[in-house]
C-alpha cells in the first residue's frame, strides 16, 4: 500500500510540471493556473525540493493564499462597489496585502473608503472599474484598475502610464502583485496608471493565455480609455486630446496587449513615447515598426525605449539591440542614445541611466515574476528627471 501510494505522489508530481487547468474539489471552481503551484497549494508543502524551485521561480508566495483565492472568487462576481486593493501574489485578488519582505501588512496599511472609491495608502486614488463597454471578455474580474496620484489636478494635462500584465495575473492581482501604487508614487505629476484587463481569460496561460479577445481589435485601447475618462470621476469629459504623453508597461505576455496598443490604435499610439518591456520581448521583431518607425525620435530624445530581461528573453533582447544600433547607423545617426549593459546583472538600473539615454537594453538577474515590482518605479523616476531612487 505505501509502495502504491507513494508512485501515486511521483506520479502527481509529474504532472504539476505542467501548465494546466486545475479543478479544486473543495470550492468546486476549475482554476487556469500554473499546474505546480496549485498542485503544491494541496500537497501541502510536502516536496522540499519542489518548494525551493517555486521560491526561486518568485512563485511561492502565493501558496499561502491560494485557497482563499479562491474562495473570493466563489464568491461571485463583484457588486461594483471598489474593493480594497491587495498585494496577494499569483493568481487573483486577495483581501490581505502583502510587503516585499513577503510579510503581510497590518489592517491599517489597507486603503481606505473615499465615497464609491479606495485612497491608497500612497494618497492616490484607486478606482476597480467593471461593466467597461470595452471588455475583452465574460468575466467577474475588473476590466481595469485606474490610479490617480494624491495631487492630480484636472486642469493640466495627464500622462498615462498603460500596465499590461503578464500571465497569471488578472488586472487587479498585476495592480497588487507589483505594488504599483507604491511605485508610481515615482512618476511625474499628473501621471495617471491604467491597468487594463486584455485577457479574454483572466489569469489564463498557454494558448488561452494570448487569447485577446476584443483586445486585439482596432481601436479597442482607445475606446476603452474613453470608457475609463467617464466612469471616473475626476476624468469625466476628459479624451485622448487631453493626454500629453502615454507611456507602455509590458510584463511577460503583455506583448500581446503592447502590440495591439501600438499597431491597432492610431489615435492613442500616436500619444505613446515611451515603451517599456520587462523580460517581455517573446515575439521576437514584434517592436521593430515601431522602433523603425520613430528611430529619429528616440536618437533625438523625445521617445525612449527600454528593454529590461532575464535569461527567458535574452536572445530576443540582444538581436534586438542588434537591429536597433543598425537601424540607427542606415539612418546617419549617432548610436550614443543607446545604452547595453550586460554586465552588472546584480544590480538594479537606476533611473539616471534610463534618462540619459532614450534607448536602453539591461540584463538583470532579478527573477522574472519579481521584475514588475521593481523596475515600473525606475522609468517613472527616469521620466521624473531623476537620477537615483
Amino acid at each position: 500500500m505505501a509502495a502504491f501510494i507513494k508512485l501515486t505522489y511521483r506520479l502527481v508530481l509529474l504532472l504539476i510540471l505542467s501548465d494546466c487547468v486545475f479543478y479544486e474539489p473543495s470550492t468546486g471552481v476549475q482554476i487556469r493556473i500554473l499546474g505546480k503551484v496549485a498542485t503544491a497549494a494541496k500537497l501541502g508543502y510536502r516536496e522540499a525540493k519542489l518548494t525551493k524551485q517555486l521560491q526561486a521561480d518568485g512563485y511561492l508566495p502565493q501558496l499561502k493564499l491560494f485557497m482563499q483565492d479562491e474562495d473570493a472568487r466563489k464568491a461571485g462576481p463583484d457588486d461594483g462597489q471598489l474593493e480594497s486593493p491587495s498585494g496577494a501574489s499569483r493568481p487573483g485578488g486577495s483581501d490581505r496585502r502583502r510587503g516585499d519582505n513577503g510579510n503581510t501588512k497590518s489592517e491599517t496599511d489597507k486603503p481606505q473608503e473615499a465615497g464609491n472609491s479606495k485612497v491608497d495608502p500612497t494618497g492616490g486614488k484607486v478606482d476597480e472599474l467593471h461593466g467597461l463597454e470595452h471588455r475583452t471578455g465574460d468575466y467577474n474580474t475588473p476590466d481595469a484598475m485606474v490610479l490617480l496620484p494624491k495631487d492630480f489636478d484636472p486642469s493640466k494635462p495627464i500622462n498615462l502610464v498603460v500596465y499590461d500584465h503578464g500571465w497569471y495575473d488578472n488586472a487587479k492581482s498585476a495592480y497588487e502583485n507589483a505594488h504599483l501604487a507604491e511605485q508610481m508614487t515615482k512618476a511625474p505629476p499628473n501621471t495617471v496608471l491604467i491597468v487594463p484587463e486584455w485577457q479574454k481569460y483572466p489569469g489564463s496561460s498557454g494558448t488561452a493565455g494570448g487569447d485577446q479577445g476584443a483586445s486585439a481589435g482596432q481601436d479597442f485601447m482607445s475606446g476603452m480609455v474613453q470608457d475609463i475618462f467617464d466612469k471616473t470621476t475626476e476624468l469625466k469629459g476628459k479624451t485622448l486630446a487631453d493626454v500629453e504623453h502615454i507611456g507602455i508597461i509590458s510584463h511577460s505576455a503583455g506583448y500581446h496587449a503592447a502590440d495591439s496598443e501600438l499597431y491597432n490604435n492610431a489615435e492613442f499610439s500616436k500619444k505613446i513615447d515611451s515603451v517599456t518591456l520587462l523580460d517581455s520581448l517573446y515575439d521576437g521583431g514584434g517592436f521593430d515598426q515601431w522602433l523603425q518607425d520613430n528611430i529619429k525620435d528616440l536618437s533625438a530624445g523625445t521617445k525612449h525605449f527600454n528593454n529590461i530581461f532575464n535569461t527567458t528573453t535574452a536572445k530576443n533582447s540582444k538581436a534586438q539591440e542588434e537591429r536597433v544600433e543598425k537601424m540607427l547607423k542606415d539612418a546617419g545617426l549617432p548610436t550614443d542614445s543607446l545604452s547595453k549593459d550586460y554586465e552588472h546583472d546584480g544590480e538594479l538600473a537606476k533611473p539616471g541611466q534610463l534618462r540619459r539615454h532614450t534607448i536602453v537594453f539591461r540584463s538583470t538577474s532579478t527573477p522574472h515574476m519579481e521584475i514588475p515590482q521593481k523596475y515600473p518605479a525606475i522609468v517613472e523616476a527616469a521620466a521624473n528627471g531623476d537620477e537615483n531612487i
